[in-house]
């Protein structure tokens, strides 16, 4: 499978489970975000991928990043800011302690 289907095919991937976690039918979400419910459908089953506003619409109704929304996986993003909160946080408690 070349590069981009497997793109997509993760992509189609997380929108549907954000979809249906969301609660939302196509058709549902079609309106909420203004398209046809075809869209929705072609999207899901990797025939064409969204325009860039309809992408930033799907994203904010489903309440998703970009990233997820495109099936990358956001673990490792999320735990290497729990690192870097968690290193600010002793910089800061340092600095109450040195003063």
């Amino acid at each position: 499978m070349a590069g981009k289907q497997i793109v997509m095919k993760k992509a189609a991937g997380a929108i549907i489970a954000a979809r249906k976690r969301a609660g939302y039918t196509q058709r549902e979400l079609a309106e909420k975000i203004g398209v046809h419910v075809n869209s929705i459908a072609n999207w899901e089953s990797i025939d064409v991928s969204p325009d860039i506003y309809s992408f930033s619409e799907l994203c904010t109704a489903l309440n998703i990043s970009p990233n997820y929304a495109l099936g990358f996986d956001e673990s490792s993003e999320v735990e290497s800011l729990k690192k870097e909160i968690s290193i600010l946080k002793r910089r800061i408690n340092d600095a109450k302690i040195a003063n």
